[in-house]
């Protein structure tokens, strides 16, 4: 599965840890070639903006991903 990574080698074998939702969508994001930022000031989020790579629409319109402490997402909006 695309969605688990090798965390560590441990005598020999491959133990696997579960991305987190937000390690997930960066993933997405950096495999389809989008800009994103993170924003991890007070909050847990990924932003991408208008005028960001492959990311379109009206100006100064941007799309925020909000994610808990432990990368659970929660939810996303569309703000100008």
């Amino acid at each position: 599965m695309k969605f688990f990574a090798i965390c560590s080698l441990f005598m020999g074998q491959i133990r696997r840890v579960k991305m987190t939702d937000k390690e997930k969508l960066m993933t997405l994001l950096t495999e389809f070639g989008v800009e994103f930022q993170e924003d991890n000031d007070d909050r847990n989020d990924i932003v991408c903006e208008e005028g960001y790579a492959k990311v379109w629409g009206y100006w100064d319109f941007y799309t925020r991903f909000e994610f808990n402490k432990e990368g659970k997402f929660i939810q996303m909006g569309t703000w100008e």
